[in-house]
């Protein structure tokens, strides 16, 4: 059992091993690039790069398991830490390489930790809504016309956001609204629901909720649709309406709107209440439509939405530039010049293409605007990717430290070879004198 043991270690931390995950590496780094002309970028980061296993994968008809990328890179981190660092020779021809190998393994741990611990998403906001200032005192007065462009029927005076909400992960959210005029959620997350099959279902409960959420018929893509007569007949349906699964999109997974089937019922036994929850329940203005119901002597309100998390502070767009080299189609500039409100201090901050805005571990990148059929309009909104990463940083140490270990390597290396040279050539010299 040693003499096993001995050798797992052995083969753990040597070069074959490394050899063989690059190439594995390399080889799911080219299946990925290829399987993104029939899937979206998120699809296949998740099939390829953040899997274990890939059993679905096909050379024509034949099944071809390939290992996935978290697989691969969890190896190669052990392989690292044994044969890079604790198995290396320790020496002064080695500080380099060793140091080398910390920063490859910082890089990696960074890496993980992104991946368990990072959120990403998107907020919009809009510019400043103009305004006729018929008395001229530079701000907005109550019964001055607005160009409403997001139709809330309400003037806004550059509006903020404190939120941004993933571009592919779903939630059920159930809203108490309070008799003080607040109000409490709870979140199921898609993960708890998403592999629910024909007639699957899963149950949540809460102390603090008289009822009990049962969620099924889940799709990733769906649409409401009225039920026919005959359908209605055999008790099909809810309100009127059936679910109607379609293929998901599998080259762009933003237009997939899932839809799920939502059952509160009573912990008193009292009498359930369900209806269709779907992503695509929109108001005309662009605010969603949530399920009101009344349970328990309290009033809620049940929707499907984007996975939504806080900022620890709030941004307000006040204007977004965008040009176009002369003559050409292609952007110059993108540009949003914005103020950053917390705790009562504004900041103002430009955020272009190349230049994000960071701050406590958030980096909001711009990323798009509209609308990009009105070129000329009086008002834009414009989109940011935003990033919550407490590793943010991890990679650019990781190089740098990586950039350190080889520099000291090479240049002792070559310290070395110019040494033996001189040698050399003063002992050519002196055998010439000779």
């Amino acid at each position: 059992m040693g003499d096993f043991l001995k050798k797992a270690v052995v083969f753990l931390g040597s070069f074959e091993l490394a050899f063989i995950l690059l190439v594995l590496l390399g080889l799911l780094t080219f299946v990925g690039t290829l399987a993104q002309v029939d899937m979206s970028l998120y699809d296949v980061q998740q099939t390829y790069f953040e899997s274990f296993l890939i059993t679905d994968y096909k050379v024509g008809p034949i099944p071809v398991p390939l290992l996935g990328g978290y697989l691969l890179l969890s190896i190669f981190f052990v392989n690292i830490v044994v044969g890079g660092i604790i198995r290396i020779r320790k020496g002064k021809s080695t500080v380099g390489i060793l140091i080398s190998h910390v920063g490859i393994v910082f890089l990696l741990a960074g890496s993980f930790v992104e991946f368990q611990l990072s959120t990403k998403g998107q907020m919009t906001l809009w510019e400043p809504e103009e305004f006729a200032d018929l008395n001229g005192n530079g701000q907005w007065d109550p019964g001055e016309r607005f160009d409403d462009a997001n139709r809330n029927m309400r003037y806004d005076d550059g509006e903020s956001g404190s939120a941004y909400k993933s571009t592919s992960e779903w939630e059920v959210v159930v809203t108490e609204l309070k008799a003080s005029g607040g109000a409490r959620e709870y979140i199921i997350p898609q993960d708890h629901f998403e592999d629910l099959g024909e007639g699957d279902s899963t149950r949540y409960t809460h102390q603090d909720l008289p009822f009990d959420v049962v969620l099924s018929g889940y799709a990733l893509n769906a649409e409401p649709r009225p039920a026919r007569a005959s359908e209605a007949r055999a008790g099909v349906g809810l309100d009127g309406f059936v679910l109607l699964a379609r293929d998901p999109v599998t080259t762009n997974n933003m237009r997939n709107l899932p839809g799920i089937i939502a059952s509160l019922k009573p912990t008193d036994g009292g009498k359930a209440k369900s209806a269709i929850l779907w992503g695509g329940s929109m108001q005309r203005n662009g605010n969603r439509i949530p399920w009101p119901v009344s349970m328990g002597g309290k009033s809620y309100q049940v929707d499907l939405r984007s996975q939504t998390w806080d900022l620890p502070f709030a941004v307000r767009l006040n204007r977004f530039v965008h040009k176009r080299h002369a003559g050409i189609a292609m952007a110059k500039e993108y540009s949003s010049y914005v103020t950053k409100i917390q705790d009562g201090q504004l900041r103002d901050i430009h955020i272009t293409m190349n230049e994000p805005m960071r701050h406590q571990g958030v980096t909001l990148y711009q990323t798009g605007w509209g609308p990009q059929d009105q070129p000329r309009a009086k008002r834009f909104w414009s989109t940011f990717s935003v990033v919550e990463n407490p590793s943010d940083r991890i990679p650019m140490w990781a190089c740098i430290v990586i950039a350190i270990g080889l520099l000291w390597h090479f240049l002792r290396r070559l310290y070395l070879h110019l040494k033996a040279e001189s040698r050399r050539r003063t002992a050519a010299a002196q055998g010439g004198s000779a």
